[in-house]
């Protein structure tokens, strides 16, 4: 059998009950994240392109935008949601992979078990599995992959969202590989795109298509079995030097979803760990901006492919994936949250200098989860930070480990968008999501008059 099958079947055939339940609980802080997010975003107006072009194409109102108080189709609500999941690039990491994940698949399936009533319980598990399925795609083609320029999250999400997708439409193991193989064919992402607002609508396409992929699948549209490992499958065709094994090695004893980590700054994943260096520095020992000379940042090669062509930004999505911006920003604030990403900031007289004294540096010693960052004072001083020093038993810098900071980052969030009585009620029922028959009542919640920014 080959890898899609064998993927295909773990997908259809695992129940509810054969997911640990610390898997659960890993879930449901990506789905606390993820709304967290949404809802911030939503306020943005690039939001309004995509609405306004809802609002002239039409289409019925079976599914909630979060943020928003509009309701529209399935595959559009899928798109939008997975645009404003990812909007402020404040999400997750699968750490094997660098892939991310719950802005791609989550708005795949929430449309749909808002539409059918389906229960909390129910999407998770979905979510779960449809993580299964990415991040093992996205391992078995990472690094090169990600090196030769293509978006991740596009490209292997969308096979995540059609086989969580799949889930909730009870898909067989063969109609399970149809729906991967009609939404490889979709399976795309363009890192040219990187700085860029389309970026973010990658996302919601990898959402749409693999709903899509999903949908044709249950009504018999047929395709092949193979669109993984075949010879002019994704592995072979866009992942070069993919290793095939890594799709289904320990399927179902190992769960990806504990490789995650959810960010704790409105920034890159390749730009964490150094920005959580220069926060502690600034922690330690708070500096003025004109008594810096000079910011060193060493970091792995990768890093800087991703991260380090950006010294200048102009726009804020330039800006969230620009290291020197980050590095400046958290030195300067002590913070590093999606208003220190706004076009203001980027042009704050202050933030630009500094941050034309950061300089990055690649070293091929490091992996991307760590750095190390020298800050060289005008008095001859130089302070130093680096991951190295960390306790290896420690979380991964740049990363929300416990419930508490979770719900901090949550609060901070949707206080945006909701008054504070809400928050704190829509965080109680967000926690009970496992416990809910029906997901429509909450997605309710989530459809609100929406605040612009």
């Amino acid at each position: 059998m080959g890898a899609t099958l064998e993927l295909s079947g773990f997908v259809a055939d695992t129940s509810p009950e054969e997911i640990p339940a610390d898997v659960y609980h890993l879930a449901k802080r990506e789905f606390i994240n993820f709304v967290g997010l949404s809802l911030y975003s939503s306020r943005d107006a690039k939001v309004d392109i995509f609405l306004d072009s809802i609002r002239e194409e039409g289409g019925k109102g079976k599914a909630s935008l979060i943020g928003t108080n509009v309701r529209t189709d399935i595959l559009n609500a899928a798109l939008v949601n997975g645009f404003t999941g990812q909007l402020e690039e404040f999400d997750e990491t699968h750490d094997p992979s660098m892939v991310h994940s719950s802005a791609v698949i989550f708005p795949a399936i929430l449309g749909l078990a808002e539409d059918r009533h389906l229960s909390g319980k129910d999407v998770l598990a979905a979510f779960v599995l449809g993580y299964e399925v990415e991040t093992r795609v996205a391992m078995a083609v990472h690094p090169r992959h990600y090196r030769d320029g293509w978006v991740q999250t596009g490209t292997c999400g969308t096979f995540g969202a059609a086989a969580a997708a799949g889930k909730l439409l009870g898909l067989d193991r063969q109609r399970m590989a149809y729906a991967l193989g009609i939404a490889g064919c979709r399976a795309s992402g363009l890192g040219e795109t990187v700085g860029t607002t389309t970026k973010a609508a990658i996302t919601g396409w990898g959402a749409q298509g693999g709903l899509l992929g999903a949908l044709l699948a249950s009504r018999g549209l047929d395709s092949t079995e193979t669109i993984l490992e075949g010879r002019r499958g994704f592995l072979n065709l866009i992942g070069a030097q993919a290793d095939v094994t890594k799709v289904t090695e320990n399927l179902g004893q190992t769960w990806e979803l504990r490789n995650n980590r959810i960010k704790a700054y409105a920034c890159g994943s390749v730009a964490q760990a150094s920005v959580e260096l220069m926060l502690s520095l600034h922690q330690e020992r708070p500096v003025r901006p004109e008594d810096v000379a000079s910011i060193q940042a060493f970091l792995a090669p990768i890093c800087i492919q991703i991260g380090g062509n950006t010294p200048n930004p102009t726009r804020s999505f330039e800006a969230i994936v620009s290291i020197q911006h980050c590095l400046a920003v958290a030195l300067l604030s002590g913070e590093a949250f999606p208003y220190q990403f706004t076009e203001a900031q980027i042009n704050d007289p202050a933030l630009k200098a500094l941050r034309g004294k950061v300089s990055v540096s690649a070293d091929p010693n490091l992996n991307w989860e760590d750095a190390s960052v020298e800050v060289h004072l005008r008095d001859g001083s130089i302070l130093k930070k680096s991951t190295a020093e960390r306790d290896p038993s420690s979380p991964p810098a740049g990363s929300v480990t416990t419930d508490e900071q979770l719900e901090r980052k949550f609060r901070h969030l949707a206080e945006h968008t909701l008054p504070q009585g809400q928050v704190e009620q829509l965080l109680s029922r967000l926690w009970k999501l496992d416990s809910l028959s029906d997901m429509s009542p909450l997605m309710r919640l989530l459809r609100i008059p929406r605040r612009r920014s």
